[in-house]
């Protein structure tokens, strides 16, 4: 009834506005495209969080859309679609409140808990548009894999929402810079262990295979450490990352402790063992002469306490403490600055080989290119030809301690956690005379074409399977490609599983504090980085901070693991 009210009074209102006879009132819900209501065709109201990928991608979206349907009919009396963008940042944690109440149709957003959002009702069951055969000639369905298809249809085996784009946590490297400043391991270290000239032939990297994406990138984690301080050797600073959310200090840690472990144990963090063919996790039971001693435990939702305790989270706990044990590894501002923000490190960033500072290393998202599209413009600027055509890639992880371990266990395929938890839905409050077009709209965003129109606006993936066509990767940056490139090499993995353990209480398992949270020396810390900041003990006492005992697992999880 309120959506009929207001649509009844946009109408009435039209003939107050500039163009009176075909339009009515500009009108975008607080975001940041506002239009002019086109009273001839039909609105469907869309909101686009409005953050690290942008709007540009909805953009070109609607314009093909409206395009495609100028001529077919919606409503009586009318003809064509009108896409409103409705552009904020609000992510699904706050929207989930509002939605109901809200005139937007389709949403796009990130952190979105999915399993919230169907529960209470805000999403519009779309299994037929994901069931059916698409313009395309396929289904949505088949550009799933087997969890996600599991995990999104575990209310009732219907689908509710689709993935939007995947964001990874990790480490973006200066591609020019490692050249000119011999930055890759070398495949012969007889003269060395980096290369001499930027033709000379790289190492396999953390993969052991050759002419894939990871060549020249270390392979263990000694590895890595020899490289910072070859970059500091080299008047190259390593690490820059904001000062003022601490939460991105945890990039690099989220981005070693998925590769280390590998995809089966990296799954284990959400899934405990449900629909796992190896239920395995390499837990640390303690410490003799400063190194961990493992074993090899079964992990079910019963013993799910011993996540906390594995030796790749161990790792990467050791990872960021060795690196804050230099000063020479980061930029001073990533620790000490509360003002320096995840856009002033991006530019620090950029600007840094211009200005002859160079830094080699960013942590942050895999959408960062586009939150720092203003800084490349403001490089360009300033420093003209030598600010164009930069190039940068996402550094691989190594997925093994040293050459003893990597001897044992294996070269490792890289594994990418899609951690935003983003998706594309239609509000379950439409008006029932407008589904039809919000599902063909949803529709076209997910045949080939749409998609593709994503990835050549933004340089990233939606979180499906689909093939990018000759126009798109031309329009990509080096960065994209070469994060594609990775992905397709490696195995992504999602915060999603079937467990129950996991639908009813997803934030225990996937929020910052709870996955990195520690009583650390007589005091709770979210984040590792501030830990060793205030005092700088050890990453074994943190660590061991982070256990949780069967008996408070027993307390927290009960009513799940003994159903």
């Amino acid at each position: 009834m309120k959506r009929k009210l207001f649509q009844a009074l946009a109408l009435c209102l039209a003939g107050l506005c500039a163009s009176a006879a075909l339009f009515g009132c500009s009108r975008n819900n607080g975001g940041t495209d506002a239009e002019p209501l086109d009273t001839t065709r039909t609105q469907l109201y869309v909101f686009n969080y409005n953050g690290g990928v942008g709007t540009d991608w909805l953009r070109a979206t609607k314009a093909a859309f409206e395009e495609r349907y100028k001529e077919q009919s919606f409503q009586e009396g009318k003809k064509g679609v009108q896409i409103i963008i409705d552009a904020q940042k609000i992510n699904g944690v706050s929207q989930i409140t509002s939605v109901a109440a809200s005139p937007n149709e389709v949403i796009f957003n990130e952190f979105i808990r999915y399993n919230d959002w169907v529960s209470q009702g805000k999403f519009l069951d779309i299994s037929d548009i994901v069931t059916a055969v698409n313009e395309d000639g396929k289904t949505i369905q088949s550009k799933l894999n087997a969890d996600q298809n599991a995990w999104l249809t575990v209310h009732g085996g219907k689908y509710y929402a689709l993935p939007h784009y995947e964001v990874f946590r990790g480490v973006t490297y200066d591609m020019d810079l490692f050249e000119s400043k011999k930055l890759y391991f070398a495949d012969n270290t007889e003269y060395g262990d980096f290369i001499l000239q930027a033709a000379q032939k790289k190492s396999k990297g953390p993969d052991g295979q050759y002419d894939t994406a990871d060549d020249g990138m270390p392979a263990t984690i000694v590895d890595f450490f020899k490289l910072l301080d070859h970059m500091v050797d080299s008047n190259v600073t390593p690490f820059v990352w904001t000062g003022k959310y601490p939460a991105y200090s945890l990039f690099l840690q989220y981005a070693l402790l998925d590769t280390y472990a590998g995809a089966e144990e990296a799954r284990l963090q959400y899934s405990f063992g449900v629909g796992s063919s190896n239920p395995t996790a390499k837990v640390v039971t303690g410490f003799s002469g400063g190194q961990p001693v493992t074993e090899d435990v079964t992990i079910s939702e019963a013993t799910g306490y011993n996540i906390p305790q594995t030796l790749a989270k161990y790792r990467a706990v050791e990872l960021i403490y060795k690196m804050l044990s230099k000063s020479a590894y980061y930029l001073v501002d990533s620790t000490s600055n509360m003002t320096f923000s995840n856009l002033d490190a991006q530019q620090k960033f950029i600007f840094s080989k211009l200005e002859n500072k160079p830094i080699a290393m960013l942590l942050d998202g895999t959408f960062w290119e586009n939150e720092a599209k203003d800084a490349f413009k403001l490089s360009e600027e300033a420093f003209g030809d030598r600010a164009k055509n930069r190039r940068f890639g996402w550094m691989p992880m190594p997925a093994a301690y040293d050459d003893a371990e990597l001897a044992q266990k294996g070269y490792g395929t890289q594994v990418l956690n899609d951690y935003v938890n983003a998706f594309c839905g239609i509000n379950a409050n439409i008006n029932a005379a407008k589904i039809e077009l919000a599902k063909l709209f949803v529709k076209f965003c997910y045949t080939d074409a749409g998609l593709n129109i994503f990835t050549k606006s933004t340089g990233m993936r939606k979180g499906l399977e689909y093939e990018l066509t000759a126009d798109t990767l031309a329009a990509t940056t080096d960065f994209g490609r070469q994060l594609s490139q990775l992905r397709d090499e490696g195995t992504v993995i999602s915060m999603h599983s079937t467990s129950e353990l996991l639908l009813n209480f997803e934030t225990d398992f996937t929020a910052y504090e709870s996955v990195w949270g520690s009583n650390y020396a007589g005091q709770q810390y979210q984040y590792p980085v501030n830990a060793f900041k205030a005092n700088a003990k050890d990453p074994i006492t943190y660590f061991q901070g982070m256990r949780i005992t069967p008996s408070e697992w027993t307390t927290r999880y009960g009513v799940i693991i003994n159903k």
